[in-house]
């Protein structure tokens, strides 16, 4: 086997790899609570007429959904 020539290695993925996976994640998570949030905001303005029901309910399901979405994608 001549010297220039290398085998290629299995290397594990780099470390900046799995900062901008968790970094993604952190953004979807506030995304899909912001968006729950407005969504619940919208209803309560819309047949409530200023109570915060609705936008109480939608940002907790908001933030249980995010939370589930979180411990699924997390490594075992």
């Amino acid at each position: 086997m001549k010297d220039h020539q290398k085998i290629p290695s299995k290397k594990k993925p780099s470390q900046p790899n799995e900062y901008l996976k968790y970094t993604g994640l952190a953004f979807q998570l506030f995304g899909v609570i912001a968006v729950f949030t407005y969504i619940g905001y919208l209803i309560d303005e819309k047949l409530m007429g200023g109570k915060t029901i609705f936008l109480i309910v939608f940002m907790l399901l908001g933030t249980f959904g995010s939370l589930y979405q979180l411990y699924r994608s997390l490594p075992k």
